[in-house]
């Protein structure tokens, strides 16, 4: 009796096995055949369902690429009084007449990065950002000695590349990769 029902039990486990399998390939094929007859007044109406949830995400955009410090979120073309007022107190400064705009250029020496402002409208806003060492990371953990193949993974193949720069850009900003060999050697976040 014991083999008997060791039998029905293995016979009840292989049905309900195969029971599950039919029914999730059936699952799959359904959505598949509802995925390819979708029309394109359809598809254009679920996309415009989902913009207002991704308007985070475009706002992300619009702002060009993060970079953190002393935990201050800083994007290029930002006003930079919030920001500085956020940073510790710089090593040194530099200023000098801006060459684009009206007023100066102001350079702010932390370790390991410059920030350097423009004047706009009598206000400070973000220049640039440039990494001076291994010692700051990017958000995405990019680094000066990191590898050129880490910074296509964390960023993609949509870059413009010219000689030794790959160049990548987001709203009013570039982030641009200076690498020599297979190394990375900058890192600089600019206002286009």
């Amino acid at each position: 009796m014991f083999p008997i029902i060791r039998y029905i039990i293995k016979l009840i486990n292989t049905a309900i096995c195969l029971l599950i399998l039919l029914t999730s390939c059936s699952k799959n094929t359904t959505e598949q055949v509802q995925f390819t007859q979708v029309s394109n007044s359809d598809l254009k109406e679920q996309l415009a369902t989902k913009l207002p949830a991704d308007a985070e995400n475009m706002q992300a955009i619009e702002r060009g690429y993060l970079f953190e410090a002393y935990d201050a979120e800083i994007y290029v073309c930002a006003e930079a009084s919030p920001l500085l007022a956020q940073l510790p107190k710089p090593k040194d400064v530099f200023k000098a007449p801006s060459c684009a705009f009206d007023g100066l250029d102001i350079t702010y020496f932390y370790p390991g990065f410059e920030l350097t402002t423009y004047p706009e409208n009598g206000v400070e806003h973000v220049l640039s950002i440039i990494l001076t060492d291994d010692s700051v990371v990017t958000p995405e953990g990019l680094y000066i000695g990191c590898m050129v193949e880490n910074v296509k993974k964390a960023y993609g193949e949509d870059f413009t590349q010219s000689g030794d720069q790959l160049s990548y850009s987001r709203g009013k900003g570039s982030l641009i990769f200076t690498f020599e060999g297979n190394l990375v050697i900058g890192i600089l976040y600019i206002r286009e």
